[in-house]
């Protein structure tokens, strides 16, 4: 019986709870889809066009045909690991293009780069400052 009362007694204040929800103004809401539902004007093709790049360009001596280092620049071999050499700081794999010169071989000390021509070129790590890495 105490729980039947109880229900009773909340069923009214619910039913003003939901009455009260219903008297929220949707006009305001309405008003803001409206406005967002409305053509924006933005820029045209011109000023688009007409805009700077915010990004740098820097001229590095990039050989444009295979995207790598030009030929007359000295190779600073920086690091090794496993099949990946980094020369120039720039990480290449066994076999990629560095300018002219394609990643031959690798060892844990120096690599060796040759060219189409079959000259070769041999780079040592510089410095006792290189950690050794190994795995199981």
């Amino acid at each position: 019986m105490k729980k039947f009362a109880l229900v009773i007694s909340i069923l009214p204040i619910s039913m003003l709870c939901a009455d009260a929800n219903r008297m929220i103004d949707t006009n305001k809401y309405d008003n803001i889809f409206n406005q967002l539902a409305q053509k924006r004007a933005g820029l045209t093709d011109d000023q688009i066009q007409a805009v700077k790049s915010p990004f740098p360009v820097f001229n590095d001596n990039r050989d444009d045909s295979r995207g790598g280092v030009n030929q007359n620049q000295e190779y600073i071999l920086t690091g090794v690991f496993g099949d990946r050499a980094k020369i120039n700081d720039t990480w290449y794999k066994l076999g990629d293009y560095i300018g002219n010169y394609n990643l031959r071989k690798v060892e844990a000390r120096s690599v060796v780069l040759s060219n189409d021509a079959g000259d070769n070129i041999e780079i040592r790590l510089q410095g006792t400052k290189n950690v050794n890495i190994s795995f199981r």
